[in-house]
């Protein structure tokens, strides 16, 4: 019986001290959008729905949208379809080329996360 109410407590612990940490990460697109600059680089998470979605050699592309959109790389090929909730964490860039294209206000994924 010590045993559950020791496992217990520390769930409850880790939830509490993670869940200030987990509300820090979550941002509107459209936040982004009006202060782009304040998130250049830094790892960022959102939630919208996938629209555009588009596939290359070694990465897929597509639009996470709430009532605004950006665009999302992620590298290799998630199983996700057109119209799907998601959240989706990365490092949010201005500007970035790839492949000889340049993105605006794009969410790179790692391989694996989505």
């Amino acid at each position: 019986m010590t045993g559950r109410i020791g496992l217990r407590a520390a769930i409850l612990a880790a939830l509490i001290t993670a869940g200030p940490a987990l509300g820090q990460t979550a941002i509107k697109i459209h936040d982004i959008l009006r202060s782009p600059a304040v998130y250049n680089e830094h790892n960022v998470a959102v939630f919208g729905h996938v629209k555009a979605l588009s596939f290359g050699p070694h990465y897929t592309t597509f639009k996470i949208c709430g009532a605004h959109c950006l665009d999302v790389l992620a590298w290799g090929h998630p199983r996700i379809s057109e119209h799907q909730a998601l959240s989706v964490r990365g490092r949010f860039h201005i500007s970035k080329e790839i492949d000889h294209r340049k993105w605006r206000n794009l969410i790179e994924v790692e391989h694996g996360t989505l």
